[in-house]
C-alpha cells in the first residue's frame, strides 16, 4: 500500500545534514522543515489512522520553539510509536527520544473548568548548532468531523524543503477537500486494489515574509483541508454532503435537552404576560440568564459539540457556551419564540468561510431569534453585559451554521460599517499660561469601542481608573470624578471624568505651543514594499470624532492655526481643521478618521500607506499662542 510505503522508509541521509538545505531556504530563516510527512488511511467513518514524521533543521537558538512537540489526544484519539532523534551538523546521530522524556498530563487551556483533553510534551533541544531532529508517531483516531488538517509549515522565519500528503480510503468512500499555496496539479490519484490513494506535495517553499494589512495565518502557508462524506463521533453517525446534514446531526446531539422546571416556566409565562412583543421579552429573558448564569468552558467526549442539558445548566447556575446557548433557546421555545443555536468561528484570526465546503472549522455557538414582526436577534449568551442583540466584534461579519432537527442553514451574522463602531471624543480644556491645565472628558463609545467600557462600568474603582489611564496616551496627569453609564437596550456607553494635566503644552519666547490632539493620535507607520504580494485587507470598520477646545489663557492670543486638511481614500477619509472663538478666547480642534471595511490590491499599498502617514503627521498639527503685548 502506497501509504504505508511512504510512512514506514527510511528518510533520506541527504535530508540529516545540514550542508545540503538549498541556498534559497537558508536566507534569513531560524529553521528549515526537510520533510513534513502525514499518511492518513480512512478505515471507515469515525475510524482512521494517521502516521507523521518531520524532520526539522535547527539552525540558531530562536528555532528552538521546533524542538519542543505538544501531542494532544482526547477520548476519540490516542498516539502510539513515539519516536526522536538529534542528528549533528553532518547527520550523525547524537541521541535518540526516550519514554520517560515523554510527560504525558492534562492539556489545561486556562478557561476550561472540566475537560477530558491530555498533551504529551516532550523536546529534542541541543546547545550546538545547527542540528537536526527527526520525530515520528501514529495517531489512532476513533471519532473525528473533519477528517484531517495539513499544514506542512506554520511558523515564521521558517521554510519548507519537502511536504508530503497521503490519504488513503476505500474505493466506496468520498472525501471533500480545499487546498491553498500547493499546486493546481495536485492531488495525484491512483487506485491501489479496493482502495484510491491521493498525495498532495510542496517542495522549497520559501519562508512567509508577513505585510501589514496582510492575509490571515492560514493564507499565508500550504494547507489542505479534507472532510469524509461520512463521519462518526461516540457511535453517533453524520455526514458532510450538505451543510443540511451536518446541521441535522448536530440538532439530534442537541434533541430533548431544553426540558425547563416547572418554576422557570412559570416565570417565562409570567414575562411574556408582561410584554406586548417579543423583542422585549426576548430582551428580559436574555437579562435573566445574565443575571443567573456565569461562563465556564466544558469539554467533555462528545461534550465538545453536545450542549449540556438546560436543567443541568440551571442547576449548576454556570455553563460552556453551548449550555448557555441551549438554556436561553429553551427559554424561547417555552415563549413560543422562534429561535435557533448556530455555530460560529469566534476571534480575530478568523479561517475564511467556503460556503460550498461543508466543514467543521466552528468554536463557538450563539443564539438566532426571530420576532413574530419579522425582526432577527443575535444573541451572545456567555456575556454578562452585552445588550440584547449585540454580540460584539469576535462573532460579526461572519457566516454561521443554523441547525435543528430538521435542516442547516448557513446564514450571516450581523455586518458592522463605521458608523456602528464609533468613538467620539469631547474634551474641554482650561489652559494655563504655565503649560499646565484642567480639562472635562465626555465620551461616547458605540459598536466595538463600547465593549471595554461597558465592562468597565462593573469594575472597581480603582481598576476602572487604572484601565482608562491605560487608554489614554497622556503622562503626568490624574483622573477624577471618573463615571460611566451605558445604555440598557444598545450598545452605547458614555464616560465622563475631570482630569488635571501638569504640562500639555512647550513655553518659549512669549508663546505657547499646544499640539490640540492629544488623544487620538494616529501612530500608524509602514515601510515602503514596493514588491508588495499579498492584498491590502482593512479588517476593521471605524469612525474616530474629536472635538477638543481649549479655552487659552489671559494675555495670549491666536497667532497659528494649522491649515484645514481633508486626505480621502475610497473607503475612508480623515479630516481635521481648527476654529477660533470669536472672542478669540478659546478654539476648537476637529478631527474625524473614518475606514470602512476593503480589500485593495497589493499595488494600493502605497496610497494607503501615504494615507496612515498623513494622517500621523497631521494629528501632531500644533496651535501657537502668543503673548498680547
Amino acid at each position: 500500500m502506497l501509504q504505508a510505503t511512504l510512512c514506514k522508509a527510511n528518510p533520506n541521509p541527504e535530508l540529516l545534514r545540514a550542508s545540503t538545505i538549498p541556498a534559497e531556504l537558508r536566507q534569513g530563516v531560524d529553521a528549515v522543515i526537510r520533510l513534513n510527512k502525514r499518511s492518513v488511511e480512512y478505515h471507515s467513518p469515525g475510524r482512521a489512522t494517521i502516521e507523521v514524521t518531520r524532520i526539522i533543521t535547527i539552525l540558531n537558538s530562536n528555532g528552538l520553539e521546533h524542538a519542543d512537540f505538544n501531542l494532544f489526544y482526547d477520548s476519540f484519539r490516542n498516539y502510539s510509536n513515539i519516536n526522536g532523534t538529534i542528528y549533528d551538523a553532518d547527520g550523525n546521530r547524537i541521541r535518540r527520544l526516550r519514554s520517560r522524556d515523554i510527560d504525558d498530563r492534562p492539556a489545561s487551556d486556562g478557561v476550561s473548568l472540566i475537560q477530558d483533553n491530555r498533551v504529551k510534551t516532550f523536546s529534542l533541544n541541543h546547545n550546538e548548532f545547527p542540528y537536526t531532529l527527526e520525530v515520528s508517531y501514529r495517531q489512532n483516531v476513533t471519532g473525528f468531523l473533519n477528517l484531517t488538517q495539513w499544514i506542512p509549515i506554520s511558523s515564521l522565519r521558517t521554510s519548507l524543503e519537502i511536504g508530503q500528503l497521503t490519504v488513503t480510503l476505500p474505493a466506496s468512500r468520498e472525501i471533500d477537500f480545499r487546498m491553498g499555496n500547493i499546486s493546481d496539479q495536485f492531488p495525484f490519484e491512483e487506485v491501489n486494489g479496493n482502495n484510491r490513494v491521493l498525495q498532495w506535495a510542496v517542495s522549497n517553499f520559501p519562508a512567509v515574509r508577513t505585510e501589514p494589512y496582510g492575509s490571515r495565518f492560514i493564507e499565508y502557508f500550504p494547507h489542505v483541508l479534507i472532510t469524509a462524506d461520512e463521519f462518526s463521533m461516540d457511535r453517533r453517525n453524520g455526514s458532510m454532503r450538505s451543510w443540511d446534514d451536518f446541521g441535522k446531526w448536530m440538532g439530534q446531539l442537541w434533541e430533548g435537552r431544553n426540558i425547563l422546571p416547572n418554576d422557570l416556566k412559570a416565570y417565562v409565562d409570567s414575562v411574556v404576560e408582561k410584554h406586548d412583543n417579543q423583542k422585549d421579552i426576548i430582551a428580559e429573558l436574555y437579562q435573566y440568564l445574565q443575571s443567573n448564569t456565569r461562563y465556564v468552558s466544558i469539554q467533555l467526549g462528545i461534550g465538545g459539540y453536545q450542549t449540556e442539558t438546560a436543567m443541568a445548566t440551571i442547576r449548576n447556575g454556570y455553563g460552556d457556551c453551548k449550555a448557555l446557548t441551549n438554556y436561553l433557546y429553551a427559554m424561547l421555545q417555552h415563549a413560543g419564540i422562534e429561535a435557533y443555536p448556530a455555530l460560529i468561528f469566534s476571534g480575530n484570526e478568523r479561517i475564511p468561510f467556503d460556503p460550498d465546503f461543508v466543514h467543521n472549522q466552528f468554536n463557538h455557538a450563539i443564539l438566532f431569534a426571530v420576532t413574530d414582526e419579522g425582526e432577527e436577534i443575535w444573541i451572545e449568551s456567555t456575556s454578562t453585559n452585552f445588550p440584547i442583540g449585540y454580540i460584539g466584534e469576535s462573532n460579526a461579519n461572519r457566516m454561521a451554521v443554523l441547525f435543528s432537527t430538521e435542516f442547516g442553514r448557513v446564514v450571516q451574522t450581523p455586518q458592522t460599517n463605521a458608523a456602528d463602531n464609533v468613538r467620539g471624543r469631547l474634551l474641554e480644556i482650561t489652559l494655563s499660561s504655565n503649560g499646565s491645565a484642567t480639562a472635562h472628558m465626555q465620551f461616547e463609545y458605540r459598536g466595538s469601542y463600547h465593549e471595554n467600557i461597558r465592562f468597565l462600568e462593573r469594575t472597581l474603582p480603582g481598576v476602572r481608573r487604572r484601565e482608562i489611564q491605560n487608554q489614554l496616551p497622556l503622562r503626568n496627569y490624574s483622573l477624577n470624578n471618573i463615571d460611566i453609564i451605558s445604555e440598557e437596550y444598545q450598545p452605547i456607553s458614555r464616560l465622563t471624568a475631570e482630569m488635571e494635566l501638569n504640562s500639555i503644552a512647550t513655553i518659549a519666547g512669549g508663546r505657547i505651543f499646544i499640539t490640540p490632539n492629544l488623544i487620538s493620535r494616529d501612530i500608524a507607520q509602514y515601510a515602503a514594499n514596493p514588491n508588495r504580494t499579498q492584498d491590502v485587507h482593512i479588517r476593521r470598520a471605524y469612525t474616530e470624532s474629536d472635538l477638543v477646545t481649549v479655552h487659552i489663557p489671559t494675555g495670549y492670543r491666536v497667532e497659528v492655526i494649522p491649515e484645514p486638511t481633508e486626505l480621502t481614500i475610497d473607503h475612508g477619509h480623515y479630516r481635521m481643521f481648527v476654529t477660533v472663538a470669536d472672542d478669540g478666547k478659546s478654539f476648537t480642534y476637529h478631527r474625524e478618521m473614518v475606514e470602512e471595511r476593503a480589500t485593495l490590491h497589493a499595488h494600493r499599498f502605497e496610497n494607503y500607506r501615504h494615507f496612515r502617514h498623513e494622517a500621523v503627521r497631521l494629528d501632531g498639527a500644533q496651535v501657537v499662542l502668543a503673548r498680547i503685548p
